[in-house]
């Protein structure tokens, strides 16, 4: 398996903003540069583990948050992921997004 440090850089970014922290507080929160931050945000760095485990501990996130494309106890994170997803939706907008998914699992199950 690999890890796509893309979306782990997302992650971290939408938790950071999450608890309204900016680049620069969470780097001096974990004691490493800002430019740090920005760099594991963008994916132009690949972060050590005990960054990781420090930028977890400090925005209150679990690791099945930040890894729940790899690990498989993720599914109630998922599901909370799809609900924020379509939380500030309109009907019409739900039901386009359920057309969606449904369209999106056949094509999946047909590849199986």
């Amino acid at each position: 398996m690999q890890i796509n440090y893309k979306d782990l850089g997302q992650r971290i970014k939408a938790a950071r903003k999450k608890a309204h922290l900016t680049q620069a507080q969470l780097a001096e929160r974990i004691g490493v540069g800002n430019t740090h931050i920005s760099h594991i945000e963008t994916s132009a760095t690949v972060p050590s583990l005990k960054v990781i485990i420090d930028i977890m501990n400090e925005l209150g996130i679990s690791p099945n948050e930040l890894f729940c494309d790899y690990v498989d106890t993720a599914e109630p994170t998922l599901l909370k992921e799809l609900e924020e997803a379509t939380d500030d939706c309109d009907l019409r907008e739900l039901r386009m997004i359920v057309k969606s998914i449904y369209f999106m699992k056949g094509l999946i199950r047909e590849e199986e």
